[in-house]
Parts: C-alpha cells; sequence; structure tokens
C-alpha cells in the first residue's frame, strides 16, 4: 500500500480558502509529519511555507527526505517551500514574518510548528492578539494556515480556528489480558489514533481514525469492509520444508509461515464480526492453488461471494457445518477429510472451535481440537484454529498452538498482531483486491 495518505474529510476541510487548522498531540504523536503531509498532498501546485520553532531547514529535510521528492530545490519556483528557522525570533518578529510570506504564498499553506514556543513567551491578552492577528492575514489573503500544538488544556485557540485535529497514542490490550497474568506485557502494543474534534462546514464521516508513521509518512487507515474475496498476494507455496505460505507477504514475514504439524491459532475478539472472512479466503485459495485441499468447519454460511469457485478449485474447497449431534458432526468430518485426503493428498483444516463449543460444549471442543492436532502432527500438515472471546476452550488451544495471532477492531480499521510469535501491532487493508498489512509505528 501506498503510504501518505489524509482522511477525506480532512482532505476537504483543507481545500477551502481561508481555513485555519489547530493539530493537538503530545509529543512523539506525529503532528509534525501531519503537517509536512498535509504540505506534500495539498501544496503541490500551491506556495508553502513551514515555521519551525525547533528544527532548521538541513535537520527538517534530514528527518523527512522523502518531502525531497516534491520540493527540491531546483523546484522551488514551481513548488516553493519556504523553511524559516525562528527558533531564537520574537512573536512580534515572526509575525512580522508570517504577513511578508502569506502575501507572497496567497492561497497557499502555512505550518507555524510549533505555535506555543512563540505564544508561551506572551501573557493572555498579547496571545489572544496575536492569534487573532495571525488568522485575520490568513482570511484577508485566503491562505490556509495551520498552528501545531502540545498543549491539551482549553486554549482560546480552539475556539477560534475553523478545525481542530487531536492525535493521540494509546495502548491496545487483548481481552486475556483480564484472565492471565503476565498477559499484560503480552498483550501490549500502542496504537495512534486521530481524532476529529470539529471541521467547520465538512461533514465528520468518521471521528476517529487509525493512523500510522511507517516510512516517515502519515498514512491514515480507512475502516475495514469485507464485501469481496481477495487474491493472495504471495505466488511461492512453501516458504521451506517445513512450512507452508499463508498467501499473504507480510503475515508470512512477522508469523513464519504455516508449520507443519503445527496449529496456527487466530483469535478474534468482539467487535471484529465476520472480517476475518477475507483471510480465511485468501488462505484457502492460496492452498488450493497448489493442488492442496482444504476442508473448513464453520458456524455459519459465509456470504455468497465468499463461496464462488473457480473452476479449477471446484471440490477442492470443502466447508462442514454443525449437525443435530456431536457424533454426527465428528463423522460428517472425519469422512470428508479422509475423501479430499484420498484425492488430493494434503488438508489443510480450518476449525472455527466456536462452532462446536456453542452447540455442545467446551468439552467436545477440546475433543474435536485434540483429534485434529493429531491429524495435522501425523499428516505433517497445518491447523488453523478459529477462536473467540470468551470461549472456555481457548485456553487449551492457545496453549497448545505454535503461533498464535489476535485480530482485533479499532475505529473500524482492522489489527492483527502476533502473541507467539511476539509481533508489533499491523493494520490490515486491501489494495487492487490484495491483502496487505502495515505496521503500525
Amino acid at each position: 500500500m501506498a503510504l501518505g495518505k489524509l482522511p477525506p474529510e480532512l482532505e476537504e476541510f483543507l481545500l477551502e480558502r481561508s481555513c485555519t487548522l489547530l493539530i493537538k498531540g503530545l509529543p512523539g504523536t506525529g503532528k509534525t509529519t501531519l503537517a509536512l503531509e498535509i504540505i506534500n498532498q495539498l501544496a503541490d501546485k500551491e506556495k508553502a511555507a513551514y515555521f519551525s520553532s525547533r528544527v532548521s531547514k538541513q535537520r527538517l529535510f534530514s528527518q523527512f527526505p522523502w518531502i525531497k521528492e516534491k520540493i527540491r530545490p531546483e523546484h522551488v519556483v514551481q513548488i516553493p517551500l519556504t523553511v524559516e528557522d525562528v527558533r531564537l525570533s520574537s512573536v512580534q518578529y515572526l509575525i512580522g514574518q508570517v504577513s511578508r510570506t502569506l502575501r507572497e504564498i496567497g492561497e497557499g499553506f502555512l505550518v507555524l510548528d510549533s505555535w506555543d514556543a512563540f505564544a508561551n513567551e506572551l501573557d493572555y491578552a498579547e496571545r489572544l492578539k496575536a492569534e487573532k492577528t495571525l488568522i485575520s492575514m490568513a482570511d484577508t489573503t485566503g491562505s490556509r494556515l495551520i498552528f501545531v500544538s502540545e498543549q491539551f488544556d482549553h486554549l482560546n485557540l480552539e475556539y477560534v480556528v475553523d478545525g481542530l485535529v487531536t492525535l493521540r497514542q494509546t495502548w491496545v490490550f487483548g481481552e486475556r489480558a483480564k484472565t492471565y497474568e503476565r498477559a499484560e506485557y503480552v498483550e501490549r502494543r500502542s496504537v495512534r489514533e486521530l481524532e476529529f474534534e470539529k471541521l467547520r462546514g465538512v461533514p465528520i464521516k468518521n471521528r476517529t481514525y487509525v493512523f500510522t508513521l511507517a516510512g516517515s509518512r502519515f498514512t491514515y487507515i480507512p475502516p475495514y469492509e469485507a464485501l469481496t474475496p481477495l487474491e493472495p498476494s504471495t505466488c511461492v507455496s512453501e516458504l521451506d520444508k517445513n512450512r507452508l505460505s499463508t498467501g499473504v507477504k507480510e503475515l508470512d514475514e512477522i508469523t513464519g509461515g504455516l508449520v507443519r504439524g503445527g496449529i496456527f491459532l487466530i483469535e478474534i475478539e468482539h467487535g471484529v464480526g465476520l472480517r476475518y472472512l477475507p483471510l480465511l479466503h485468501v488462505i484457502g485459495r492460496h492452498t488450493s492453488s497448489s493442488e492442496r485441499a482444504v476442508l473448513a468447519l464453520l458456524n455459519f454460511i459465509p456470504l455468497p461471494t465468499f463461496l464462488e469457485e473457480k473452476p479449477e478449485e471446484r471440490g477442492i474447497l470443502s466447508i462442514v457445518y454443525p449437525e443435530e449431534t456431536y457424533d454426527d458432526t465428528a463423522v460428517a468430518y472425519v469422512r470428508e477429510y479422509e475423501s479430499l485426503k484420498h484425492r488430493y493428498g494434503e488438508v489443510l483444516e480450518i476449525i472455527d472451535l466456536d462452532a462446536i463449543e456453542t452447540r455442545f460444549g467446551s468439552r467436545r471442543a477440546v475433543e474435536f481440537l485434540i483429534d485434529a492436532i493429531s491429524r495435522g502432527f501425523s499428516d505433517k500438515m497445518p491447523v488453523i484454529v478459529l477462536v473467540k472471546g470468551g470461549m472456555v476452550s481457548s485456553g487449551i488451544a492457545s496453549r497448545l498452538a505454535s503461533q498464535h495471532i489476535i485480530l482485533k477492531e479499532m475505529n473500524g480499521t482492522l489489527l492483527l498482531y502476533g502473541v507467539s510469535p511476539r509481533t508489533g501491532l499491523y493494520s490490515i487493508v486491501s489494495e487492487d483486491r490484495k491483502m496487505r498489512m502495515i505496521p503500525i509505528l
């Protein structure tokens, strides 16, 4: 997925002339990166100015080298970017410089990073006057004026600007942290959030977004919707003699792929719903492309689009649903497994353990799991097991699993991280009908 994207609401807001925006956030939350991304995305055909109170021009371009691709010294006439080092300047001098620059850039963008460094030198009345003066100048010239602040108390500036965006870095805890010792350390990951507190004149469809600073770029993550099947992003069916590919390149890299004879546990937290279905679809399609069969025990009937098979896959992908009794379910499942094994040699099992536990109890679910583990170990094939929050059998499944990942929903975004092996936090996105994973940094 291409890095460097702004939420659509923010883009729409900043396309209007004479708008003012305040970006708030603690140090390290990505305020400068967002401000530079705005310049990079929206000021390519307009003039822009970036006033820094903390870093010099040389250090700015060294820390954000990607901006050179858009704003190079030799292109200053086409895309001028004035970087003023005003770390030692007074507020009065700054206002004079801003006034001069705004007249030069006209309807372009001007970023003050950070406004606190200038405004904290003033008393209340002087600060209020300076802010109103700057906003009035931006309104007169039709410019877009962006303030960057690290202060979270209720500033007067919050009420006079047209838009207010807050950036946060919060912690993610898996649901198992409530019951397992040291699970807080195992589950703890940080996620970045952007919240629109106001965008005057623009409807806010999603008030909060997850974003990443991967590659020193600001990239928002849109809500994940499982509407259409996705295709595998890798072509290699075997990573080596002991591991099969999942069909998702990044998932192979962070987990090591599907271990032959091992359990690949997917824990699905509340709120994810059926949005994990595309992942199973990708794994199944990728496995079938290597002439291996796939047998799934599911608790529901998937959407019709996910049941559609390609001509070459007919018969190689099979789904079994729970029957009236556990014995009937187990017999039907094993019978289908033996049939697929006879025809194709190797069978990848995908078992939604909730399908057994909700109907026949946790003891039967563990029994079904043990049988699957025995088949996988004997046939040297991976077994994918799905568990959901609150299941009694999930604890046993996690202890038996050789690999364990968790799927979590936040602000509509589908997140994934590994417990074993331990990994960072990733967002799952679709791009050109391929499943991709982007690190949340």
